[in-house]
């Protein structure tokens, strides 16, 4: 912790550009850790074209179920290529168990990255989680604006494929993913929560006050807010999304099939252009799901054939 990382420019002239990496074990630990990576300043260029960055990675085997890890208040800035790369840039990569788990108020700040390759964010692979863990994922930011000048690809900013499963507790609140623009048939996933052990055994989730806005640029896949294989009682609420203008269909709060009883309210979805295919505020298949109070309007496809739903309800047994 409290590190400042700033590599030469150019960085490397082959392989992967690392930031800072807690590397997969050997043996695996055993016992109660605590692990703290927060307060660091990370600046990283590299000069291979197909040479990966990694910000802060943490891999599998480097914590317990009994542990707790933390990456937070950390700063990612001026990171990028300094040739045409085509390779991944990932800021947060974690993939290891633990009981209590924290990636909060992290921010990126101002960057222009120059690569054809996915940039990602927050990333949590296949870690499993006890019925007692907890996961936050709070308060994270893009700051004054992002860039990606390499057409294609994609952009995602928070994606979980962990597996906690049912009694746990998962919070996704008050991130602020705004000011993007990318190009080509670029993807672009905002917050994509698919953690769960399975469609019966998932954590209880809390996604709310999030801010998804000022999106632009791309033609590929739209998601701007996904939520599925959660637990009973999860609650979507308050989040907002708007001020988008693409070149695909956007949909742009999807509840999967794999939730149990999900809630959606209080969330505003504004503002929403696309120039081909169709427009969907909030998508469910939740097989329980509460969808009230939601504040939908402005929502555009200029395409001859496109279409524009409010509310889509493509399946579920309980709906109201």
């Amino acid at each position: 912790s409290f590190n400042t990382i700033t590599s030469s420019v150019g960085g490397v002239t082959a392989g992967t550009l690392n930031g800072i990496q807690i590397p997969a074990a050997s043996n695996a630990p055993t016992g109660t850790m605590v692990n703290s990576i927060n307060n660091n300043n990370i600046s990283l260029k590299s000069g291979v074209i197909a040479g990966a960055m990694n910000g802060i990675s943490v891999a599998a085997t480097t914590s317990t179920l009994t542990s707790t890890v933390s990456i937070n208040n950390n700063n990612f800035s001026d990171t990028t290529h300094t040739v045409a790369g085509t390779a991944a840039i990932t800021f947060i990569s974690y993939g290891s168990p633990s009981l209590t788990q924290t990636i909060n108020n992290n921010t990126f700040t101002n960057m222009s990255v120059n690569t054809t390759g996915a940039v990602t964010f927050i990333s949590i692979g296949t870690v499993p989680v006890p019925a007692t863990g907890t996961m936050q994922v709070n308060g994270n930011a893009i700051v004054t604006a992002f860039a990606k000048t390499g057409a294609g690809g994609s952009v995602t900013f928070y994606t979980n494929n962990a597996s906690p499963v049912q009694g746990a507790l998962a919070s996704v609140s008050n991130n602020v993913v705004s000011n993007i623009s990318v190009t080509g048939a670029a993807a672009f996933t905002g917050i994509s929560s698919t953690d769960g052990a399975s469609a019966s055994s998932g954590p209880t989730k809390t996604i709310s006050g999030n801010t998804i806005s000022a999106i632009s640029g791309g033609s590929g896949t739209m998601t701007p807010m996904s939520v599925n294989f959660s637990g009973p009682g999860t609650v979507v609420s308050a989040n907002a999304i708007n001020n988008i203008s693409w070149g695909a269909g956007a949909t742009a709060l999807t509840l999967g099939s794999s939730n149990q009883s999900t809630t959606a309210t209080g969330n505003t979805i504004n503002t929403i252009l696309t120039t081909a295919g169709t427009v969907t505020a909030i998508s469910s298949a939740t097989p329980t799901a509460t969808i009230a109070s939601n504040k939908v309007y402005d929502l555009q496809s200029t395409n001859a054939t496109g279409a524009v739903n409010g509310v889509l309800v493509t399946g579920g047994t309980s709906v109201t």
